[in-house]
């Protein structure tokens, strides 16, 4: 099972509504001069391409933290949307993630890119 189909028993379809391929930019970025973009998320082909800021400072346990942020966020969208109450979404998110982190997926491929920047 590749991550598509997994993503697919959930009922992910890897689909847009509306005609924008970009998101809009927060307009929090534009007040701060010192924003950078830390994750970029496409669905192409059925599957998902990642983006990831390679000069993330901390550890692994700050990303979890980011994703624990981006799964409230999610449940506040789905609530909106679907469900009447945030903290059911962010179960259902929460029951998703447990069991797609349980299957043995293939790894992911990509690398960090060489900036040549030795700091």
């Amino acid at each position: 099972m590749n991550g598509a189909d997994s993503a697919a028993g959930w009922g992910i379809q890897f689909s847009a509504v509306g005609s924008e391929a970009e998101l809009m930019i927060p307009p929090a970025v534009h007040e701060d001069a010192d924003a950078f973009e830390i994750l970029r998320v496409w669905a192409a082909s059925g599957e998902q391409h990642v983006t990831i800021h390679s000069g993330l400072k901390g550890g692994p346990e700050g990303f979890g933290i980011m994703l624990a942020d981006l799964a409230r966020h999610g449940a506040l969208l789905y609530s909106q949307r679907d469900v009447a109450e945030p903290i059911e979404a962010l179960e259902r998110i929460r029951r998703a993630l447990e069991v797609e982190l349980a299957q043995a997926l293939p790894w992911p491929t990509g690398q960090v890119p060489d900036t040549g920047d030795d700091t």
